[in-house]
């Protein structure tokens, strides 16, 4: 999947109709929720020349510790890898590992609560960071952190989300 954003990325950069650009190459993001956050935030990580910013919605950031944030089951094991086999390339590949090669502006949005990635995924960034409190904004890199939500946002949550993404996307692709 991966390799299908960047090459849909390049591709649209690269097509002209009538001498005019199909798209402006300084104005293209991506973005993602949950397996997308998680590739948003590898976009990020390792083609940022790609992206003028990046939106990563209660992403994946450690491939180590699994989706659920705890046991991988053994269907992980198959597709993503094997934590104890493969941990040097599961680490390769996870953006909790590699957060000072993200130099592209990034929203990260995380809940909290039992049912969500964020409990473990979130820790990562927010203690590199220096994260305190729900809301962290700093020259490239705003957090939100809802403390009782799950996976999935309620609708209160998403209003505030989606405050908070007019308001990056504005400053990174229109202003």
């Amino acid at each position: 999947m991966q390799d299908d954003l960047v090459d849909v990325a390049g591709h649209l950069k690269s097509i002209e109709i009538d001498g005019k650009r199909l798209i402006d190459p300084k104005r293209v993001a991506i973005a993602g929720f949950s397996y997308g956050g998680y590739a948003s935030l590898v976009g990020a990580m390792k083609n940022s020349d790609l992206f003028r910013c990046a939106v990563s919605l209660e992403p994946v950031t450690d491939l180590t510790i699994g989706f659920g944030g705890g046991e991988k089951t053994k269907r992980e094991k198959i597709i993503v890898g094997d934590p104890e086999k493969d941990r040097e390339k599961l680490k390769e590949n996870s953006p909790a590992f590699h957060i000072d090669e993200m130099t592209i502006p990034i929203y990260i949005q995380w809940g909290l609560g039992p049912k969500s990635l964020g409990k473990s995924h979130a820790k990562p960034f927010t203690h590199h960071l220096g994260v305190d409190g729900e809301f962290h904004k700093s020259d490239n890199v705003t957090i939100r952190l809802f403390p009782n939500e799950d996976h999935v946002p309620s609708v209160e949550a998403n209003k505030i989300v989606k405050k908070d993404l007019e308001e990056f996307l504005r400053r990174y692709l229109i202003d």
